[in-house]
């Protein structure tokens, strides 16, 4: 027990500290204050969505079937969330092959790993459990035996989904070790699990509409497939010792089982694709004599597209972006009709048109801010940016490759969106001009500055890719810089009243581009050497 405890706090602690390594070089208690501010904005955001439906079930004394539908929602998103965490924190942590090597038993490597696993995720559900515990304590007003049962059954929640979807996640795992590449193989489900998300979220509006007129009937669906909501739902009302360990039992042996399963899976191969990459180092660096860049730049793009975690958080944006366009202009009747009957006599059809092609470059702005791929890039390198410069090649020409990869990534789909956009709501020549310009000068000061703040605050010893991609500080610092960045420019663009606002726009972001590329080039040069 003592070597497993050991085990589990050295995990943890490692894993929860996302500032561990940029302690020493920021100041003040900003860091620390960052996480909470996110962990505010959304439960700020899901109280907003949550509170309408709330209102109209209390009306017709249902306001317990929003616990069902909230309940039912991060059962399948934690086990979606499930399925990719689960890959690096269970099966391909780097230092699996070092706890291999121990005089530990599996079960303990397992169990640990899951736990941590089940931390994030507990973590992840309280953004949704809070806000719509303070919702339904409002409109409710709730005897002690819901405070008890929530305690209870908010702690136990993300176990089977986090089960099931390590289950599929080991099962990925499998599955892709048959092939060659495993890591795009499993970039490819992640990418097929993101789109059924999105899908999902464009039907949202008309599941809630039918929500209340059938409240019932979708409580006995949820409460028949999701057992413990039912049971949870039973304690609300009165607290029973069957019902507690009914609970407790549905949870606690699948988890059981789940470590013995892991336990005979081999975690040292589970790591092939790093082994192989270790043995051939030298070989993902290779580059053509004709172009070093382009060498490079393949590298770069190979890298991002075997990364799930990677290519997921960072590509998220740009899949948004196109979904957002294209079902604005399949729909744009429906939201012309809509702003019509309810902006009264404000709001004309002119005005409408006037105003798209400024929600499109806030669009195009907020997307390419939120589009950080370099802001990861020097810190997945790890233990081989040693072996990166050692290459004959210049920093300069390794950081243009990580930009290059960038821009060619997230350009061409704000390209497309350009053009559907141009087309579906006849802009003017200035806003097509604008809206171009910034799409392709804008990626290229996201990714300027997202490499300033990775080389400034690399985080090269993380135990998973998780960790650099989700948890570091510099993709953080570039998230919210993004978000600020994108405020600005878009309060700039909608205050001021001037034709040419737009291409006015465009110069400045086209002058902090040229000044942040600069930057990078001397900064980076000495800074890049530095790093170990």
């Amino acid at each position: 027990m003592k070597k497993y405890l050991s085990l589990l706090k050295a995990s943890m602690s490692y894993d929860m500290n996302i500032f561990k390594y940029t302690n020493k070089n920021m100041k003040g208690y900003a860091k620390n204050l960052f996480p909470l501010f996110l962990a505010l904005v959304v439960m700020f955001s899901i109280g907003t969505l949550t509170y309408p439906l709330a209102e109209n079930l209390s009306k017709i004394n249902l306001t317990y079937i929003m616990i069902s539908l909230v309940a039912s929602s991060l059962t399948l998103l934690t086990a979606i969330e499930a399925i990719y965490k689960s890959q690096n924190i269970l099966f391909d942590a780097k230092d699996n092959d070092l706890l291999m090597s121990l005089p530990i038993p599996k079960s303990y490597i397992i169990s640990s790993r899951l736990l941590k696993l089940y931390t994030f995720q507990f973590l992840f559900n309280l953004l949704f459990i809070i806000p719509t515990s303070v919702i339904y304590i409002y409109f409710k007003k709730p005897s002690i035996s819901y405070y008890i049962s929530t305690l209870l059954f908010s702690t136990l929640l993300p176990i089977i989904p986090t089960i099931i979807g390590s289950f599929i996640g080991l099962g990925i795992k499998k599955l892709s070790s048959r092939f060659k590449s495993q890591k795009i193989i499993q970039t490819i489900f992640s990418i097929i699990m993101l789109l059924i998300i999105m899908a999902m979220s464009f039907g949202l509006e008309n599941i809630s509409n039918s929500i209340v007129t059938n409240a019932d009937k979708i409580n006995n669906l949820i409460t028949g497939i999701f057992y413990p909501i039912k049971l949870y739902l039973n304690l609300i009302n009165k607290l029973n010792a069957i019902d507690i360990i009914k609970l407790l039992i549905i949870n606690i042996v699948p988890a059981y089982l789940f470590v013995l399963l892991a336990s005979k899976f081999n975690l040292t191969n589970a790591n092939n694709d790093s082994n192989k990459i270790s043995s051939k180092k030298k070989n993902d660096y290779n580059y053509d004599k004709s172009s070093k860049l382009i060498a490079l730049t393949k590298k770069e793009f190979k890298k991002y597209i075997s990364t799930p975690v990677y290519m997921i958080n960072t590509f998220f944006s740009i899949i948004m972006f196109i979904g957002v366009v294209l079902l604005a202009s399949f729909k744009f009747d429906i939201v012309i009709n809509y702003l019509t009957t309810n902006g009264g006599e404000q709001i004309s059809i002119s005005d409408i048109y006037e105003m798209i092609p400024k929600f499109f470059i806030s669009l195009v702005i907020f997307t390419s801010c939120l589009t950080s791929i370099t802001s990861s890039s020097i810190s997945l390198e790890g233990s081989r940016i040693n072996i990166l410069k050692s290459l004959p090649v210049s920093t300069k020409t390794i950081l243009k490759s990580k930009i290059l990869n960038s821009i060619l990534i997230t350009i061409p789909f704000l390209i497309i969106g350009d053009i559907i956009a141009a087309c579906s709501f006849k802009f003017s020549l200035i806003d097509i001009t604008s809206s171009f310009l910034i799409s392709i000068i804008l990626p290229i000061f996201v990714a300027a500055f997202g490499l300033i703040v990775n080389l400034k605050y690399p985080k090269m010893n993380a135990s998973s890719d998780t960790e650099v991609v989700k948890q570091s500080a510099s993709s953080m610092i570039s998230t919210l810089s993004g978000m600020v960045f994108a405020t600005i420019i878009i309060a700039i663009l909608f205050t001021i009243e001037s034709k040419y606002i737009s291409l006015i726009i465009t110069f400045i972001i086209a002058i902090l581009t040229l000044i942040t590329y600069r930057v990078l080039i001397i900064y980076g040069d000495k800074r890049f050497k530095e790093i170990n």
